[in-house]
């Protein structure tokens, strides 16, 4: 009886060096992304203990009086908040985008933040940053504008984003404390949004690259659809506000500081 035949690399005609570099290199690709899935979770988990940017029980403002504001991308956010800061007085500016960007991008050797590393982990991971990691991004710029200024009334941008956005900071032992007075919903037609985005992205100012009609259409739609759950809970709660932004920026002004009388 013949014996059973043995193959090899060469049998088929493959260098054995080239098959052990191939070999090597697919196990090296796959522990890296096992890694930076890893250092998301792990990160994200001891976020809270080890980041110095986040705010700890003998390190906090006082109990702050909060005002979300949410609106689509293009509403006029930004805009109205800035008037507010320089026209009402002893109200600071956060948003939640600038601080996660700003976290994000911050390359200073000289500082070290576990924010930082979840933020980068999970990107690296193709995941979404925690809402608790959102969160805990406000808290620290809410500390640091106490600092600097002795605000403690704070217009924040752009968050809640989603429920559970919003379920992250009910749940905050730290954030939940502040008093938020009320949710001002920025509302504009789509077809403005879409103008006024396309010029943004025209002039290079603060638009996207990539702003279409269409794109900009989605991002409308899923705007619409995740916070829809939140504008109906602050209006369960009689803590809704909304103005229409689709007109002149001072005539949205007015309508908007109307609804800070009595603050």
């Amino acid at each position: 009886m013949s014996s059973p035949h043995r193959y090899s690399p060469s049998t088929f005609g493959l260098c054995p060096f080239s098959v052990a570099l191939f070999v090597a290199t697919a196990l090296a690709v796959t522990l890296r992304k096992q890694r930076s899935s890893s250092e998301c979770s792990s990160s994200t988990s001891s976020t809270t203990k080890s980041s110095p940017t986040t705010t700890t029980n003998n390190n906090l403002p006082p109990n702050c009086k909060v005002v979300f504001v949410l609106g689509a991308p293009g509403s006029g956010k930004g805009t109205q908040c800035q008037l507010l800061v320089e026209r009402l007085g002893g109200w600071s500016h956060l948003s939640a985008g600038d601080l996660l960007r700003a976290e994000r991008n911050n390359t200073d050797p000289s500082t070290t933040s576990a924010l930082r590393e979840t933020i980068q982990a999970c990107m690296a991971a193709g995941k979404l940053v925690p809402s608790h990691v959102t969160c805990q991004l406000i808290e620290a710029g809410m500390l640091r504008a106490y600092e600097s200024t002795g605000n403690t009334n704070f217009l924040i941008d752009g968050f809640p984003r989603s429920l559970e956005n919003l379920q992250a900071w009910n749940n905050s032992p730290t954030a939940s404390k502040h008093d938020v007075v009320f949710c001002l919903d920025f509302e504009c037609p789509q077809e403005v949004l879409v103008g006024r985005l396309l010029e943004r992205a025209k002039e290079g100012s603060s638009g996207r690259v990539d702003d279409t009609p269409q794109v900009i259409a989605r991002r409308f739609e899923s705007h619409t659809k995740d916070t829809a759950p939140i504008i109906q809970e602050y209006k369960r709660m009689g803590k809704l506000k909304s103005v229409a932004t689709d007109k002149p920026v001072e005539q949205v002004y007015q309508e908007v500081v109307a609804c800070f009388e009595g603050l």
